[in-house]
């Protein structure tokens, strides 16, 4: 955001600090910044801000100059008093917003902002500034609504859209991240760490096969990414091919032989494969090292349900309840076990409480589809006009 509009500065071959005029003065500055004489650029500056207090076009051009060699505090300083002689500058306003964004003060930097935004609509610029301070106070719906009004106006700004991407994956908008992200690779950000991003937002909108896609894609341009082989090998299994994710998880203990995740998984496809020593052996490596890890516990428990140790299933799979009680696949098998048992009052009581999870849970799924709905409503739909310039940025509290 250091970039404030441009304004032209009439500049002389050899400026000295003396000259009368405020054009050559500016180009002395201006020099003097760009040759590190901090001390007399700022002297003069002081002087000439002196001698011409009341001339907005002077002191305009005087804090463009501060801007761009970083006096931020000058800068909002001078552009402030422009505000005060001449208000309701657009471009004034902005680049005071700039000035206090920069100063990271950031909600004088909105409104600002907000006001040359509300004067002049149009500048992409403008409603970037406002999206990136919104995301940085953690106001993702602002920052995601000034993003795409920005977007609408330079549909070109690949490095915006991984920011609107950022914006919707904080709002858990998984479908408006992934677009955002589709939209900067093809774009020509092809970055390893943008097809990660992609991956991970497709991932977790159910699109599980782009996503593995995405994940692949990352992996052949940059192979060292520290998870990726247990991200692919995860997306994989997710999706049933336990054969492709036996490899990957392979490919990521090769990589990093502690990797808990990876063994946990790979003890968890032994166990479906009824390769019981091979199972035990990598889930008790995890649970060396994390005793309360969950879904290592739960494949153990599981195990043991397989080869008939009911009671030893029982033992670990009411420790896997009492650290998810809402795990519904062990409260499933506990109450498997039971009737197999023929511990019928037990049984019962699994049961009754396996159906009051699985309700639980349905509600949830359907609480989460609604606000996924909801979302694509306001996120997908924002108020748009024929022409861009006439769309007010809405929603907006600074």
């Amino acid at each position: 955001m250091r970039g404030y509009p441009p304004l032209c500065h009439q500049r002389t071959d050899a400026p000295q600090a003396t000259a009368s005029d405020p054009a050559t003065l500016l180009a002395f500055i201006d020099s003097a910044f760009k040759t590190h004489r901090t001390e007399a650029a700022v002297a003069a500056a002081n002087d000439l801000a002196r001698r011409f207090p009341d001339d907005s076009q002077v002191l305009t051009r005087l804090a463009t100059v501060m801007a761009e060699h970083s006096q931020d505090e000058r800068a909002a300083e001078l552009f402030a008093r422009v505000d005060l002689l001449h208000p309701h500058s657009p471009k004034v306003l902005y680049n005071l917003g700039v000035a206090e964004y920069h100063l990271k003060r950031l909600k004088d930097a909105a409104h600002a902002l907000a006001e040359s935004a509300d004067l002049d609509p149009g500048p992409a610029d403008t409603h970037f500034a406002l999206g990136l301070i919104a995301s940085e106070t953690g106001d993702q719906e602002n920052a995601i609504l000034e993003f795409r009004h920005a977007l609408e106006r330079a549909p070109s700004r690949a490095d915006w859209y991984v920011l609107l991407g950022q914006a919707y994956s904080q709002a858990a908008f998984w479908q408006g991240a992934a677009e955002a992200y589709e939209h900067a690779i093809q774009l020509e950000v092809r970055g390893a760490g943008h097809y990660l991003n992609l991956g991970d937002a497709l991932f977790r909108a159910n699109q599980v096969k782009a996503a593995t896609e995405a994940f692949e894609r990352a992996a052949q341009l940059d192979p060292n990414l520290p998870e990726i082989n247990y991200l692919i090998g995860y997306a994989y299994r997710t999706q049933g091919e336990t054969d492709k994710a036996y490899e990957y998880f392979r490919r990521q203990l090769t990589l990093t032989p502690q990797h808990l995740e990876s063994l946990a998984n790979l003890g968890a496809i032994e166990v479906e494969r009824q390769r019981w020593n091979e199972a035990e052996n990598d889930l008790q490596k995890v649970l060396r090292e994390a005793p309360d890890h969950a879904e290592a516990n739960f494949a153990l428990g599981l195990m043991y349900s397989r080869r008939g140790e009911y009671e030893r299933a029982v033992e670990v799979l009411r420790r896997v309840l009492r650290l998810r009680p809402d795990h519904l696949k062990a409260q499933y098998e506990l109450y498997m076990i039971y009737a197999r048992t023929k511990q019928n009052d037990l049984a019962q009581t699994a049961l009754a409480e396996w159906k009051t999870l699985e309700a639980l849970d349905r509600e949830v799924r359907r609480e989460l589809a609604n606000l996924e709905h909801a979302r694509e409503a306001r996120y997908s739909h924002s108020p748009q006009a024929s022409d861009p310039d006439e769309v007010k940025s809405v929603g907006r509290e600074y």
